[in-house]
């Protein structure tokens, strides 16, 4: 095997052991015993299970971003554009389990980078922040903030179909219409004169 080949599976057994007991069940020596590799040689791709998990985190975020904006790049249809977004996310949560929300929620592992995580979450929310406000007529900042708390509901809706049986296979229309239903109420409402949002752009790093 390859190192880049080997360094994949050891971090495939981690996120496995992750999704099914949890991160303090990822051990070096449990991902040493599932993946067949040994210890030492784990030691040889990373310092520690801290970096391991971290590099995990990273790897797996960066892959379902880059597969979003791959797949929804050309939809023109601002609620194919959603329902995109949405079926991806389901989609990688119902074929690897919940071990991103698992990492995501541990200190350990997300406090070394956790500015540069809040800069990716950044640049997701404004980049659907972007396609809200042009299809609504509403500011990109206030686009913004619904934009991420609507990954929000993304996310929470991974847990129920992961944890409250929620049925995967009616998942992505259930949230999309959620969110377009949230999308749209907020526009309706901004227009009326019942949101009262700053005309000025704000710093969306502060508050």
């Amino acid at each position: 095997m390859n190192p880049e080949d080997r360094e994949s599976a050891i971090l495939d057994c981690a996120a496995t052991i992750v999704a099914r007991e949890g991160v303090s069940a990822a051990t070096m020596d449990r991902i040493s015993q599932e993946s067949n590799v040994s210890r030492s040689l784990i030691y040889v791709y990373f310092k520690n299970v801290t970096e391991l998990l971290q590099r995990l985190y990273l790897r797996e975020t960066l892959a379902l971003r880059k597969r979003q904006r791959h797949e929804s790049a050309q939809l023109e249809d601002f609620e194919d554009y959603v329902r995109c977004l949405v079926r991806l996310y389901l989609e990688n949560v119902h074929e690897k389990g919940d071990f991103m929300s698992k990492l995501m929620h541990e200190p350990t592992i997300t406090g070394e980078f956790q500015s540069d995580f809040f800069v990716a979450r950044r640049a997701a929310s404004l980049t659907i922040a972007e396609r809200i406000s042009k299809e609504h007529a509403i500011p990109v900042s206030l686009a913004a903030r619904l934009a991420d708390m609507l990954m929000g509901l993304t996310a929470r809706a991974g847990e129920q179909v992961l944890r409250f049986g929620l049925p995967y296979a009616d998942a992505p229309n259930l949230v999309a219409t959620m969110l377009m239903g949230a999308i749209e109420a907020t526009a309706n409402k901004y227009h009326r004169g019942k949101i009262v949002w700053p005309s000025e752009p704000e710093d969306l790093g502060e508050s």
